[in-house]
């Protein structure tokens, strides 16, 4: 135990403050670092260290919503590009480029990531209007085990 009177090394007070902020109680801290639970109460008041605490869970919590709404943010860029591409995509079935399920696939995927990145994760259904290339029937598009039915104009 150290000298009464005498201050606690820095190493001691900085160990005491690490484990005082990982949870461990005073009482617990004085035991293992062999001083007095009054010696370790009168540094935490004296350096504020709940204060120090929350001010660094303050700004770690910041951090990680912004994380958060960054990567959302991108979520959501990514299922838009998806839906764009999948929507340019059935726009050329005609040429025989790409296979309609496949873009209608892509766009459903797209439009149900951004709803669920943004939130609305509602299982309403989403209507797609398609206008077909001439040429094109409504059955090449129905193959698409998802769709149970497509509506022309």
């Amino acid at each position: 135990m150290p000298e009464p009177g005498k201050p606690l090394e820095k190493e001691i007070i900085d160990e005491a403050y690490r484990r005082y902020a990982d949870g461990e109680s005073i009482n617990s801290i004085a035991k293992a670092l062999h001083t007095t639970g009054v010696t370790l109460h009168k540094y935490k008041k004296a350096q504020n260290w709940a204060r120090r605490i929350k001010e660094i869970q303050g700004k770690i919590q910041a951090k990680a919503d912004s994380e958060a709404v960054n990567r959302r943010r991108r979520h959501q860029r990514q299922y838009q590009h998806m839906a764009a591409k999948g929507s340019k995509a059935l726009r050329q079935t005609a040429t025989g480029k790409f296979k309609p399920k496949d873009a209608i696939s892509a766009i459903d995927t797209g439009i149900k990531g951004e709803r669920e990145v943004l939130g609305d994760s509602e299982q309403d259904e989403v209507t797609i209007t398609v206008k077909l290339p001439k040429g094109m029937r409504m059955a090449d598009l129905c193959q698409n085990q998802n769709i149970e039915e497509l509506k022309g104009e």
